[in-house]
């Protein structure tokens, strides 16, 4: 399990910027325009449960050989928010192109491309975990003898 040491590491580095970047777009560009600090706390309630990416992938990186039954559940939470930000692109694309054609700050731009990143890149890490699963499953077989 030693060779896959690194891209474990790199999970849990994706994942502690993804959450980081998530935060950063909620608070800094979907603030609400009368300037109430307050409506900023139910938008943060919902990127909450999205700190145990992070969590989950540190396990996985530091004992990987505990924490293996927990892999699927990692894959299936990241093609969920696949799934999430896929359905608010699908579903605000005319307030995106909106804001577009209006072009009167940066947040159009961010918001929208900051979730096209995020989920070209949590494709990624899905690709990247179901591939650690079989060969942690055959490592756990040749290291257990059976």
């Amino acid at each position: 399990m030693g060779v896959f040491r690194p891209l474990r590491g790199a999970l849990c580095i994706y994942d502690l910027f993804r959450l980081i970047l998530m935060i950063g777009v909620v608070v800094f560009f979907l603030r609400p325009a009368n300037g109430d600090q307050g409506a900023v706390f139910p938008l943060l309630a919902y990127i909450a449960p999205n700190a145990l990416f992070p969590l989950m992938a540190f396990f996985l990186w530091r004992r990987p050989e505990g924490y293996q039954p927990y892999l699927f559940l990692y894959i299936a939470g990241k093609i969920v928010a696949i799934m999430a930000n896929l359905g608010w692109i699908v579903f605000s694309y005319r307030e995106i192109i909106l804001d577009f054609m209006v072009f009167d700050s940066q947040r159009p731009l961010f918001t929208s491309g900051s979730a096209l990143v995020l989920i070209v890149l949590d494709g990624l890490s899905v690709l990247g975990a179901s591939w650690l699963k079989p060969r942690a499953l055959r490592a756990a077989r040749i290291e257990g003898g059976v």
